[in-house]
This record gives structure tokens, C-alpha cells and sequence, in this order.
């Protein structure tokens, strides 16, 4: 047999991040006294056999076991946890109608849904250079974290800004120096800089939400809808206009036709005179035909008489009588 050939393994491509992940939204107060939100079939069947699962596993691990185990069960088996959840949604639905938060929760929540959501600084994107007074922070933190390790983060940056107040113009200089150096680096990386198309897309997702938070949206709305009306009352007009043109050109055609129909009736009518002269013709020929035979002489000469053989022929000879004649005279 010949030798199999291995597979090579196909590397995973990493998925590109999506334009949501790049937003922050703003977080909505919860309302303790509010009621709590209906569990659904999957959540009861979970809370009903987690217990019976080995201790030993992990949370994330007992969800997945729990999952497969539920998409195993036959309807008739879920029919019991679905009538559970569906009576706790009623419940949640109705303790709802009823509910109304104190005037002080209300207003957190409505100021919270009235915060744009904020973006997330591209991993992509150029980072920016320090400023002369964090080069100086950067250059000192370490030996003033070594000999004070109990010192606090702000104790520290109490301490660093005393610093920077007493440094020398030669240091503070150097720390200048280096910051512009940062900053050309960063402007010239900046101009060369594009967004990915996700992030863009959440520059614009993000650009959407400012603006329906802020009324922007309405009037981006209103220019939208007369921009609709505009160019709808110009198809309407344009139609109209083809609708005339094509109104107008079925009335000519029609007028055509009844010329034409005009045109066929009178040339029935005349084939009809020509039949009838044609007929009449026929007729007078046959009649002028009839009468000019009645009407001629023959050429043919009659049998000459006896008197007049007799003056031709003359008087010495005579005319031979046939048997039947000689008969008829005998009898006279």
C-alpha cells in the first residue's frame, strides 16, 4: 500500500473583531425593589440538576455538561420545565404592571440611557507620545519606588510632582527634548495611520448614537423623509407626463383605426358596385350574344327548284325521277 500522506494541521485564522466590541455602553443602574426577570426552561431544567453533578467540575464546565444533556431530552421531557417558565414569565409579566421605580432611581436610569456609549482606543492605532513630565516621572518612579516599597500610587505621584516642581532647567531640557522626539514619531505614524473597517464602522455606529441622543436624528429624519417627498413628487410628475403622452398616443391609434375601418367599409362597398357592374357586363354580353345569331343569314345555298335546273341546264335535258317518285305519280 502506498505510504498515506499526513495532513498538514490548517492554521486558525484569528476572527477580526466586531464593531461592538469597540464600544463601551453605558451601564444602567439596577433597581433592587424591581422585579426579577422570568427564568427561562433551560435555567429551571439547570437549577433542578446542577446539584446532581460532581462537585469536582468547574461552573463553566457543569454549563456545558447541563446543555448537552438538555438538547438530549425528547419535547415531552421539556414540556414539564417550559409550563414552569412559562407561569414564571405570567409572574414577571404582572408583578411588571404593577411595578413603578422611586423618582430618585428613575432619574439615574433615565440620566444613564442619556450618556453616549464611549469607544475604545484602537490596538491598531499610532500611540501617542509622553509628555516632558511623564518622561521625568518614567526616568524617577523606580528608585523612588525602591526605597519606599509601602508608598501608595498617589503618595507616589505626590511625591514626583514635588519633583517636577524643583527639577533643573538642564533635566527639564532633556525631558523636552524627548517628548518632541515622541511627538514627531507619533504625528508621522498618525498621518500614515487607517482605521480597520470594523473600527470604522464603530466610529460610525458610535457617530449614529450621539446623534439620536442629542435630536440630531430627527433632523437627519426630517431632511431624509423631504428628501423622499421631493424625489417621489418628481416620479409622480413623470409619470403623470407618461401617462399623458401615452393617453395621446392611444388616441391617435384609435383615430387611425376608425380611418382605416372608414377606408374597409368603402372598399366593400366598391367592391361591391364592381361586383354588380361586373355581373351586369356578363348578363349584357350574353343577351347581345343571342340576338346576333338570331340575327344572320346563311351562306349555304338552297337546292335549285326544277324550273330554275331546267333554265340552267336547259330544256333538252331531262330530270331522271327517282323509284318513289315514279311510284307517287303512278298512284295520282
Amino acid at each position: 500500500m502506498p505510504p498515506s500522506k499526513k495532513k498538514t494541521p490548517v492554521k486558525s485564522k484569528k476572527s477580526a473583531a466586531k464593531p461592538k466590541s469597540f464600544i463601551v455602553k453605558t451601564k444602567i443602574p439596577k433597581d433592587p425593589k424591581a422585579p426579577k426577570g422570568a427564568l427561562t426552561a433551560f435555567m429551571i431544567y439547570s437549577s433542578e440538576m446542577r446539584p446532581k453533578l460532581s462537585p469536582d467540575i468547574s461552573f463553566g464546565e457543569s454549563g456545558k455538561q447541563l446543555g448537552e444533556q438538555w438538547r438530549s431530552l425528547k419535547p415531552a421531557q421539556k414540556a414539564k420545565f417550559e409550563k414552569k417558565a412559562q407561569a414564571d414569565k405570567e409572574r414577571y409579566q404582572s408583578e411588571m404592571a404593577k411595578y413603578k421605580p422611586s423618582a430618585k432611581m428613575a432619574k439615574e436610569i433615565a440620566d444613564a440611557k442619556a450618556k453616549a456609549p464611549k469607544l475604545k482606543a484602537d490596538p491598531n492605532a499610532p500611540k501617542r507620545g509622553r509628555t516632558s513630565y511623564i518622561v521625568f516621572s518614567d526616568l524617577h518612579r523606580p528608585a523612588i519606588a525602591k526605597k519606599n516599597p509601602n508608598m501608595k500610587m498617589t503618595e507616589l505621584s505626590v511625591k514626583l510632582g514635588a519633583l517636577w516642581k524643583k527639577v533643573t532647567p538642564t533635566e527639564k531640557k532633556k525631558c523636552e527634548a524627548i517628548a518632541e522626539k515622541e511627538k514627531a514619531a507619533y504625528e508621522k505614524a498618525l498621518a500614515k495611520y487607517t482605521p480597520s473597517a470594523e473600527y470604522q464602522a464603530a466610529i460610525d455606529h458610535l457617530a449614529k448614537a450621539k446623534a439620536k441622543l442629542s435630536g440630531g436624528d430627527k433632523k437627519a429624519k426630517t431632511h431624509s423623509e423631504k428628501k423622499k417627498a421631493t424625489a417621489l413628487k418628481a416620479k409622480t410628475k413623470k409619470l403623470k407626463e407618461d401617462a399623458k403622452k401615452k393617453a395621446a398616443a392611444v388616441k391617435k391609434a384609435e383615430a387611425q383605426l376608425k380611418k382605416m375601418a372608414a377606408a374597409e367599409e368603402k372598399l366593400a362597398v366598391m367592391k361591391a358596385k364592381a361586383l354588380a357592374a361586373s355581373k351586369a357586363l356578363n348578363a349584357h354580353e350574353k343577351e347581345a350574344g343571342g340576338a346576333k345569331k338570331s340575327g344572320k343569314k346563311s351562306t349555304k345555298k338552297a337546292p335549285p327548284k326544277i324550273a330554275e335546273a331546267v333554265a340552267v341546264d336547259g330544256p333538252k335535258k331531262s330530270i331522271k325521277k327517282s323509284p318513289a317518285a315514279k311510284k307517287a305519280s303512278k298512284k295520282k
